[in-house]
């Protein structure tokens, strides 16, 4: 059985709710943690303000699963100069009064706080800016006492991928937030043991959340094209070559920036399972604008590379396509769920393999990856649609 304090409820105290994060940057593992978090705060009737780059984009994503009507969305703080010119020449400072309404902030996200994205601290600090500006004019501090009223003038609750920083720097600004946070949930153990150490007593482990955003069992009630896609105008996806019936045997795989020194690896797997008579379909599961947040650009990169492999071994065609996992959900998991193998570099597709079951090969191009291998064979409870098969 699941327990509820690690997956279906979520204490927040404010009635209403400003969630930071990186969210909207199109990649796949972020928005279903958010997702998730989303479902349990309507569950709770709260009022939810989700602070994003591309609101538009997000509310049409999520109107797959929820009732959107029902989530404010908001451009997020910027970051840098050129994203503060651009905030201020749209009129998006307009929107600056949800950060006073707001009771509570979620800070969120797959790597929130961590030192493999080194502009993480810089971004959240920013993201937060006036509501830490006003809890510190509130005069609140992290004593005792008042942590459980925190919320009376803003409670700060940070969730799911923090380290603790190796450089003295960083682990100021990690004091100097935690000095100011009610609770922290954490998706892997070695994080929840180090905060502690840490001297935060404040943490409790809780399940990414992605696990809990879609019903991995459902059957897709709507057959939706593969699509052999091009890039037309912005980040828009283009189908041209139409598959309704994908043949078996096949592979879905991905490769991202940050596993690029997998490539040799990944193109040895794929030519053995070629050979053998295998399909490949290539998912990208970011589909930002920078090489690092750009799956897609790997997916032009592999077929080069098969297509010499094909020409020198004079190999029968290959069929080797892109599969798109954002206009229609269920379809993307019920071709997941059917495929003989799936082989990434990606945290969030071994975990959704993982969840269905699916034989997946994982390159761990980071910690994370490896930290969520052992929550997923140490769980506390019951994941039924897990196969310890499936964890290469």
């Amino acid at each position: 059985m699941h327990n509820p304090s690690l997956s279906s409820h979520l204490p927040i105290q404010g009635q209403t709710v400003l969630i930071i994060g990186n969210w909207s940057y199109k990649n796949l593992g972020d928005e279903l943690i958010l997702l998730w978090t989303v479902k349990l705060l309507l569950a709770q009737q709260k009022t939810v303000i989700i602070s994003c780059y591309d609101p538009q984009w997000l509310q049409g994503f999520f109107s797959q699963f929820i009732e959107t009507k029902q989530v404010s969305f908001i451009h997020e703080l910027p970051k840098g100069r050129r994203s503060a010119f651009q905030w201020l020449k749209k009129g998006w400072r307009k929107e600056l009064h949800y950060f006073r309404t707001a009771n509570t902030i979620i800070l969120g996200g797959g790597e929130i706080l961590t030192e493999e994205n080194p502009c993480a601290y810089r971004y959240r600090l920013a993201g937060m800016r006036p509501f830490l500006l006003r809890v510190i004019l509130n005069g609140v501090r992290s004593t005792k006492w008042k942590i459980q009223n925190k919320h009376q003038n803003g409670e700060l609750v940070i969730m799911w991928g923090v380290q603790i920083p190796t450089t003295p720097r960083k682990q100021r600004l990690l004091r100097f937030l935690l000095h100011r946070t009610t609770h922290l949930y954490l998706r892997d153990f070695q994080a929840l043991t180090a905060v502690k150490k840490f001297w935060f007593s404040n943490v409790d482990f809780f399940m990414d959340t992605s696990y809990f955003a879609y019903d991995w069992g459902k059957n897709s009630s709507v057959m939706r094209p593969v699509c052999t896609a091009e890039k037309g105008g912005r980040e828009d996806w283009l189908c041209t070559t139409f598959s309704w019936n994908i043949p078996k045997p096949y592979l879905i795989i991905n490769l991202n920036k940050n596993g690029e020194r997998f490539l040799p690896d990944l193109l040895h797997d794929l030519q053995t399972y070629t050979r053998k008579g295998y399909s490949l379909y290539f998912v990208p599961i970011a589909k930002g604008t920078n090489a690092t947040y750009n799956d897609a650009q790997y997916y032009s990169l592999l077929q080069h590379h098969l297509q010499t492999f094909q020409q020198q071994t004079n190999h029968p065609p290959i069929t080797f396509e892109l599969l798109d996992r954002e206009a229609d959900f269920a379809y993307f998991v019920q071709t997941l769920k059917k495929a003989d193998l799936v082989i990434t570099t990606r945290l969030h597709l071994f975990l959704i393999a993982s969840f269905l079951g699916v034989p997946t090969k994982v390159y761990p191009y980071q910690k994370k990856i490896l930290k969520m291998q052992e929550v997923i064979r140490s769980l506390p409870f019951d994941l039924p649609n897990i196969n310890e098969k499936a964890l290469w």
